[in-house]
């Protein structure tokens, strides 16, 4: 995993292989925001992070900046806690996240493919702080493919902070998901889950698709608009041979 994603596209003999969407349905509790008031240009932010270096920026960034967030701490450290505030509350139950990204008007997110996805399906941008060379992909093809998400440094809580600032203070990004979640709006999370599900039973059965043939994900260069939305297409390298 420490290959430099530069060299991950530089495997040979490729094939193509169709995704079938995003897993995107979403269980837990709704959010629960701070009440206090959503007008005068506040908005409603939603956090859902794991613990990685720049974790104390952002939490102090998200605390100074008045607005009602809420923060699904899914494995942070109980210290974390102090951050919490009238406008900033912290919540370790799984948070429904379609509901999430209903209610919110931006995510913070570690980039992962269910949470990203959820949040620009439903027309909301995204700070992403990937910590994980795959999540870092997917922030890149993101970026790229949408222009509502921003692709933050995991260890530079100040830049991190910056960002978010910087994306708060503008509505070209939430400009941007709206007219990616109108691109898919005919998406179907739950015929999504059948399709995969099917696909599954094939590579099981050796049925008529086929099985697996070794191929190891690398490059994610060609995900349009994002990895494993409605008709996107990745390249699989096969590894035939290492840089």
């Amino acid at each position: 995993m420490s290959v430099p994603i530069a060299k991950l596209t530089r495997w040979s003999g490729r094939s193509l292989h169709r995704l079938p969407g995003a897993w995107t349905e979403g269980r837990g509790r709704p959010p629960v925001w701070p009440e206090v008031p959503t007008g005068g240009g506040r908005k409603r932010i939603f956090a859902y992070l794991k613990n990685f270096p720049a974790l104390t920026g952002i939490l102090d960034a998200l605390r100074r900046s008045g607005h009602p967030t809420v923060v699904y701490a899914d494995g942070m450290p109980a210290e974390y806690r102090w951050f919490a505030s009238e406008t900033l509350q912290f919540t370790t139950s799984p948070v429904h996240l379609g509901q999430a990204a209903r209610e919110c008007d931006l995510a913070v997110l570690n980039s992962g493919h269910g949470a990203t996805a959820s949040f620009l399906l439903a027309g909301k941008p995204a700070l992403l702080l990937p910590i994980y060379l795959e999540q870092g992909m997917l922030a890149q093809a993101a970026v790229r493919n949408t222009n509502a998400v921003v692709d933050a440094p995991h260890k530079d809580g100040a830049k991190a902070a910056e960002l978010l600032e910087g994306m708060l203070a503008t509505e070209q990004y939430s400009e941007a998901a709206r007219r990616f979640a109108s691109r898919y709006a005919a998406f179907d999370p739950a015929a999504a889950n059948e399709r995969m599900l099917d696909r599954m039973e094939q590579l099981m059965g050796g049925g008529a698709a086929g099985g697996v043939q070794g191929n190891v994900p690398g490059s994610l260069t060609n995900v349009a608009p994002l990895i494993g939305l409605p008709g996107a297409a990745v390249e699989w390298p096969t590894p035939s041979r290492l840089p």
